[in-house]
């Protein structure tokens, strides 16, 4: 197994009879065999160096020799070229002591020579303000190794499950879905499906899924002595109700672990079963469509691909923004329209309305991060977070109102907002937000009949009801907004903003996952986003600017703050979110679900 991980080193240089002048590099290093190269092996590195008056700024490349056992070294040679394009090299050694392992593996002596003739000399330190993100950084290759040719041609990957665990599944699956009488029951189809979609989800939840079969299996071991799949479908059926329903008379029981486990386990198979094909048609869902594509504007002539990209490229601006979501959409077009330089950098696709049909499945895996598998610990809740252009708002069912008084009221009060935040001067933003998605109730036609539904029943109890504020001003009800709009009804950000941002100059970067911020001193300077090419070769960006504006939603924010060495108090604290829910219900009439505003 290969690794990889970065570092950032710092110090100073002094040529003869010179004074001293700073020095900073930042590296990358790839290792193909990381035994090997603990033991006594070479990486190779790419990175970049600041060196002033030497060199302002330069990429540099080169390679690390380790020898612990043998010299008990750690040697780096780096070359570039300086800003008269000569050719140099900044060649250092760490000469590893027992006594001081610390020391000794964190700082070295250096030599600057220029064209081969030596030029300076000085002593560099690694820079522990970056601990954090040095140690999270050591990462497995695979995401630099290119694709076998099986792989890359769309051939079979390895089973997903074994065939006990498939075994399982079923019984599983048999006691879960019953046959209806239009509705077809579990079959091959419902295992095949359950696998593909495991197959989509990332490594952490398809291990966390196998381990809630085999607890599921353990426990009716438990219990009844025998395998799950050997107990009658009633059995089975009774063991799931006992992990997920309180005894009658009794309140449910709190959030578990258990529950969380069946919960995901029968997530993921409904998915699979629900979206077959021959259930959607059962059930009288409209199949699935294609959508044609439409002439593409020439603002995308501005949106960068990470396939694009030289192995390590290096870009800069005034305003980076991290994220093209409601925040950093809205910042970007701001910004880029009184002719600030902005680049937007965001880790997923510019999916068009042209990519907003077919599979349901499919554009929930493509657009949702974690493949739409982001929930809460504790009670349990699903969090759509969107990975794509526009962010959550492309896959969001377009609700939207303005920020109560009572709210910016408490953060100003409590939180020590500024004044900006009151609310006679707050809501001239909204306004002006709410102008430019064209925020309007959702009409009549688009609502459909589960709108009358709730009017009886809400009249009924004496509750006041009415339509919910959206941006979508020429709805037709299709049902699909949380998919992406595939009428092009819904002003979210990657048709509103993004549009708006990339014909007034800003640049968009996609497909490149940021993972770094880049600092000089107390101050931060640059970005580093890393993405693939489509063989899965390693692209590395860096974007240099003035300013940087985080804007990766409530969620990532605070995490890549944390993963980058920030510890201000309240990074990660004090959120709140706004859980809505679904209720399905036997009707006497034919509703259409599927013909209404979600």
């Amino acid at each position: 197994m290969g690794v990889s991980f970065f570092e950032t080193m710092r110090g100073t240089l002094r040529a003869k009879d010179g004074p001293e002048q700073p020095v900073e590099f930042e590296i990358k290093a790839e290792a193909s065999h990381l035994p090997r190269f603990l033991r006594d092996g070479t990486a190779r590195l790419s990175g970049l160096i600041e060196a002033p008056p030497f060199v302002t700024r330069a990429a540099i490349d080169g390679r690390i020799r380790i020898s612990i056992l043998r010299e008990r070294i750690i040697a780096y040679v780096m070359s570039f070229h300086d800003d008269n394009d000569r050719p140099c090299t900044l060649e250092g050694t760490k000469h590893l002591t027992p006594w001081h392992p610390f020391v000794s593996s964190s700082e070295m002596d250096v030599t600057l020579r220029r064209e081969g003739i030596e030029l300076a000399q000085g002593h560099m330190a690694f820079d522990f303000r970056t601990l954090i993100p040095f140690l999270r950084s050591w990462t497995p290759m695979s995401s630099i190794r290119r694709l076998d040719a099986g792989q890359r041609d769309g051939a079979e990957r390895a089973p997903i499950l074994t065939d006990d665990e498939r075994l399982t599944l079923r019984a599983l699956a048999e006691a879960m879905l019953p046959a209806g009488r239009h509705v077809p029951a579990d079959d091959d189809t419902t295992v095949a499906e359950t696998e593909r979609v495991l197959s989509a989800l990332p490594g952490e939840v398809r291990r966390g899924w196998r381990l809630a079969l085999r607890a599921l299996d353990a426990r009716a071991r438990l219990r009844h002595r025998r395998r799950f799949r050997e107990l009658s479908t009633e059995a089975r059926y009774a063991l799931l109700a006992d992990w997920l329903l309180a005894p009658p008379g009794a309140e449910r029981p709190p959030a578990s672990l258990k529950r969380l486990s069946i919960e995901l386990l029968t997530t993921v198979i409904k998915g699979a079963h629900f979206g077959r094909a021959d259930y959607l048609a059962a059930i009288g869902h409209p199949p699935e469509r294609t959508i044609a594509r439409e002439p593409e504007p020439r603002y995308l002539q501005r949106v960068i691909e990470a396939e694009s990209l030289e192995p390590l490229t290096e870009v800069h601006a005034e305003v980076v923004v991290v994220g093209s979501g409601a925040g950093g959409a809205a910042v970007a077009a701001s910004l880029a329209r009184q002719g600030v330089a902005v680049a937007i950098v965001e880790e997923g696709r510019y999916f068009r309305r042209h990519d907003f049909g077919g599979s349901p499945v499919a554009r929930l895996n493509a657009m949702y991060r974690y493949k739409s598998f982001n929930f809460t610990l504790g009670a349990s809740m699903m969090v759509p977070v969107g990975r794509t252009v526009g962010g959550s708002t492309t896959i969001n069912s377009g609700t939207c109102f303005a920020t109560p008084d009572r709210v910016l009221e408490e953060w100003r009060s409590e939180l020590g907002f500024p004044d900006d935040f009151r609310p006679s001067h707050y809501h001239r933003y909204s306004e002006q937000v709410a102008r430019m998605l064209q925020v309007a109730p959702g009409s009549p036609a688009a609502l459909g009949r589960i709108a009358d539904v709730i009017a009886r029943g809400a009249d009924a109890m004496g509750l006041s009801h009415g339509p919910l504020a959206r941006n979508a001003p020429s709805c037709t009800g299709a049902g699909e907004c949380v998919m992406g709009c595939p009428e092009g009804a819904k002003r979210s950000a990657d048709v509103t903003w993004i549009p708006a941002a990339l014909e007034a100059g800003a640049e968009l970067y996609v497909g490149l996952p940021a993972t770094r911020i880049l600092m000089r001193g107390p101050r931060a300077v640059a970005i580093e986003a890393r993405g693939a090419d489509r063989n899965g070769v390693a692209r590395t960006l860096r974007v240099f600017a003035d300013h940087i504006v985080l804007a990766c939603g409530s969620l990532h924010t605070p995490i890549m703050l944390r993963e980058n060495g920030f510890t201000l108090p309240q990074i990660g604290r004090n959120l709140s979110v706004h859980p809505a829910i679904g209720l399905t219900a036997l009707m006497d009439e034919d509703i259409n679900p599927w013909k209404t505003i979600p």
